[in-house]
């Protein structure tokens, strides 16, 4: 998706693709025809990013980010755009990153995060222990998601730097572990909230939730640091 006006730059930067008449696609400064691509005006936009995936991945690198005429490329847009013509898109640009680097950006953001999970703890013991069992329930509700979304993060990260989870070792014990452990403590908090058992929410949040999910704070810092290796 290029003209012969487009702005391209290197690796791990954005790249600018316009659709004109005549398609011209570089991918890091590498020439479309050379990867032996040929992309035209009239191809389906879907069939064409899921082969620069490809593409992508047979050089040793994976779309870290994406905008279509400024927007970013979510899975609810790329699916709107699937059958869109690339002669009908404007400006795509891309950012690229090694797996590598891609899972590190995933494991900062995450480690960064992660101070807030304390944060939403302390907020919902409070509003248990004022009576406001309706709030806490709401924003505990909304802390599960975020730490069941979190697991699936740090198992993404884990597979784009090729390590087993389950070969880990963290003063808790093992991720293998950890996980069966986590997964209980959330099972037990979701029943509590069906049935407003506060005493049994309370007791969960600071003896049992709070101890497992430093555990993965750990299990990302061990990542983080192998990462960087």
């Amino acid at each position: 998706m290029a003209s012969a006006d487009e702005d391209v730059r290197g690796p791990g930067r954005t790249s600018t693709f316009k659709v004109e008449r005549k398609v011209k696609l570089l991918i890091d400064e590498v020439d479309s025809e050379e990867l032996g691509i040929g992309v035209e005006p009239d191809s389906d936009f879907g069939p064409v990013i899921d082969q620069l995936r490809k593409l992508l991945s047979e050089n040793g690198r994976l779309i870290e980010g994406c905008t279509v005429d400024g927007q970013p490329l979510t899975p609810n847009l790329e699916f709107r755009l699937r059958r869109v013509k690339v002669a009908d898109i404007g400006d795509v640009n891309i950012v690229t990153n090694t797996p590598t680097g891609l899972a590190r950006l995933v494991l900062t953001s995450l480690d960064r995060n992660f101070e807030k999970f304390g944060e939403a703890l302390v907020r919902t013991a409070e509003l248990l222990q004022t009576g406001k069992g309706v709030d806490a329930a709401k924003l505990l509700a909304q802390f599960l998601g975020e730490v069941y979304e979190t697991i699936e993060a740090v198992q993404s990260a884990s597979q784009l730097l090729g390590v087993d989870l389950g070969s880990l070792e963290i003063s808790g014990g093992t991720v293998e572990s950890s996980a069966k452990e986590l997964a209980i403590l959330l099972e037990q908090t979701q029943e509590a909230i069906a049935s407003a058992d506060h005493v049994t929410i309370s007791d969960i949040l600071e003896y049992e939730l709070a101890p497992s999910l430093e555990n993965w704070h750990e299990i990302i810092r061990v990542l983080l640091d192998k990462s960087s290796q």
